[in-house]
């Protein structure tokens, strides 16, 4: 991460900050976003502009089974990963 060096509190903004990220500090960044729920590849793929209700639900319901997945029975995994390795 970039590195600020200050003996009291200093408030960055979000672009500040980010523009003193090398590529490696934003991946790991963005790694973060996925990890903690707050990104999805979905999110990613549609631009907002373009996103129908139908998109917008599908990623509400993509983003929750990612953070339930380890509350899945053994069965429900095993559904998931049945409908999933059809496509």
């Amino acid at each position: 991460m970039p590195y600020f060096e200050s003996y009291a509190e200093v408030e960055v903004e979000v672009d500040e900050f980010m523009d003193a990220c090398k590529k490696r500090d934003i991946k790991q960044v963005i790694e973060w976003l996925f990890d903690n729920g707050h990104l999805s590849s979905i999110q990613q793929s549609i631009p907002e502009e373009k996103r129908t209700m139908m998109d917008k639900e599908w990623m509400e319901l993509s983003l929750k089974l990612s953070n339930i997945r380890l509350q899945l029975t053994s069965e429900d995994e095993t559904k998931i990963r049945e409908i999933l390795k059809k496509y």
